[in-house]
């Protein structure tokens, strides 16, 4: 596995490489010893979608939370929430993970409630 120092983690680096090749997110690495292979190692579909979907993949992603729909864009040079036309920015992160852990919502932080949103998909 290829492996990073924990400055890198932090920043725009966090992505590794299994024994297969394949991308992982190091920073909140899947673990399919303790949560199987259905949601890719993690144990949500939530989880699932902005670790690995969002973050490593690059996806964009449509959530639903306590009713109202939240729009993620990964472009090149940054992350950000948009509106669902992907024109009216509302806030920016320089990386997926920064927008997980800072990206507030109702008060909460994303990573915070990820768990309880009721709806997720990538687009």
């Amino acid at each position: 596995m290829k492996t990073i120092n924990d400055a890198d983690i932090n920043g725009d680096n966090y992505i590794g490489t299994d024994l297969m090749g394949y991308p992982f997110n190091q920073k909140y690495p899947p673990d399919t010893q303790k949560y199987g292979t259905h949601y890719s190692g993690y144990r949500t579909a939530q989880q699932e979608c902005f670790f690995q979907d969002f973050a490593v993949q690059n996806y964009d992603v449509r959530f639903k939370y306590r009713g109202v729909d939240y729009y993620i864009v990964n472009w090149d040079d940054c992350c950000a929430r948009t509106d669902e036309t992907l024109k009216i920015v509302y806030e920016k992160f320089p990386n997926p993970i920064a927008l997980i852990e800072q990206l507030t919502i109702d008060g909460a932080k994303l990573i915070d409630i990820m768990n309880d949103i009721e709806e997720v998909e990538v687009f």
